[in-house]
């Protein structure tokens, strides 16, 4: 009976730390590393916490055009009679109700309303900025991964190729058409490989930490990619400044700002052009018990008009109209910027799809030299020495040609970015 429950408590806790150790691992798509980016960013987290307030300050503007009514009441207790009224109680009670409703203040509840809007809709859009900016972050981080899987794949084979010279170079020392010096060579190249193929993959390490943190992983999940480093070929839009300025963010966000800062404006120019109407009712009843009977009502229209105030408007006018030129000068700045960066985008975009082209020729051109390379030094024609420089032409290659790749993916994924156009997964 006690083997039988040792055994039983060998299996479960074998069951378990296999259960664990599968948590451990994380297998991850292009779509499902965005979208974890999205879910766990504090960044975002303080963006939606900034449109919260928006709505609420939004609400308040909104509470402006309905009146403020208000009720008091009250008790008094005299020590004695009150010898003026001749009255033979003691007890005063007072209540009151007071209503004040703006009737018309030159259009100022209604700016600050639309102010208020747009400050929310500023809101909504910073957050969709962000989210656009943090993809192209993790699809940096994420093509970088797939670059470097790579490198170590083409860093596996060239140490294995090493290798095999190594045994070559023995061979041929043996039978007389290869020195020492080979030989010895063969063992430093080799002994260089490994040193590569470590770097490579501490590499590796330090790039999925990064996106880990990116993600909000923790660094013992290990993560896993079951994609590879490739290309499609995609097609630029039409007029992609045009195109940039319908989709970008960026421009409807200025264009808000722009319509924020003219209502500013035209707040401080109607505040000296129309009066200010205001509606006051107030009831007032008091008596020597608690009642709202045989009360007295007043009703107040109020109006105030600005005269004279020094010129302090008319100063505040000209600042805010500076304040307009000075922004519609940022304004086409950032433009600009954005012209510029969909051109240097799009220049990347070809260089690098050209690059892929060129390095693929070069590549079946190196392997070619190396298997020729490769021959000569089987027969002893060569040195070890000669031999790596063929290795080591195509390993650039294939750097060169893996690497171009990368820019390529990420360029397209910046052109997204700067055209205001949304990522397509292909996972």
């Amino acid at each position: 009976m006690k083997k039988r429950l040792i055994i039983s408590a060998i299996l479960i806790s074998l069951l378990i730390s296999g259960i664990s150790y599968a948590a451990e691992k994380r297998f991850l798509s292009k779509k499902q590393v965005i979208d974890l980016a999205l879910r766990q960013n504090q960044k975002l987290d303080k963006l939606r916490q900034d449109i919260k307030i928006a709505q609420a300050k939004l609400g308040g503007a909104k509470s402006a055009f309905y009146p403020n009514i208000g009720l008091n009441s009250s008790y008094t207790r005299f020590k004695e009679k009150q010898r003026l009224t001749m009255s033979k109680n003691k007890n005063s009670f007072a209540v009151g109700l007071n209503l004040q409703q703006p009737i018309f203040l030159g259009g100022q509840l209604w700016s600050t309303y639309q102010q208020m809007q747009n400050n929310l809709k500023v809101a909504k859009l910073k957050l969709q900025e962000e989210k656009k900016k943090i993809k192209y972050q993790v699809l940096e981080q994420y093509y970088n991964i797939l670059k470097v899987k790579k490198m170590i794949e083409v860093t596996k084979q060239q140490l294995k190729r090493i290798k095999q010279y190594l045994e070559v170079a023995k061979v041929n020392l043996e039978v007389g058409i290869a020195t020492k010096t080979d030989v010895l060579q063969a063992k430093v190249n080799y002994n260089q490989a490994q040193q590569r193929l470590l770097q490579v993959k501490n590499r590796l390490q330090l790039a999925k930490l990064a996106l880990q943190n990116s993600l909000g992983i923790s660094s013992q999940v290990k993560l896993k990619f079951n994609k590879e480093l490739n290309w499609q070929p995609v097609d630029i839009v039409d007029n992609p400044y045009q195109y940039a300025l319908k989709n970008r963010i960026q421009f409807d966000i200025l264009k808000l700002q722009a319509k924020n800062l003219k209502l500013n404006l035209q707040r401080v120019r109607n505040k000296d052009k129309y009066p200010n109407l205001n509606l006051m009712i107030n009831y007032q009843a008091r008596d020597k018990e608690f009642t709202v009977k045989d009360g007295s009502l007043q009703l107040t229209l109020n109006l105030q008009y600005n005269l004279f105030d020094g010129g302090k408007d008319e100063a505040k006018i000209k600042e805010m109209t500076k304040s307009i030129d000075k922004f519609r000068i940022s304004q086409q700045q950032i433009e600009d910027q954005i012209r510029l960066q969909v051109k240097q985008t799009i220049l990347n975009l070809k260089e690098a799809r050209q690059r892929i082209k060129l390095n693929k020729l070069n590549l079946q051109k190196a392997k070619e030299n190396l298997e020729h390379t490769k021959l000569k030094f089987k027969e002893g024609m060569i040195t070890s020495l000669e031999m790596l420089g063929a290795e080591t032409t195509l390993k650039q290659v294939k750097t060169d040609y893996y690497q171009a790749i990368y820019d390529y993916n990420l360029a397209q994924a910046k052109l997204n970015m700067v055209l205001g156009k949304e990522e397509i997964n292909n996972d």
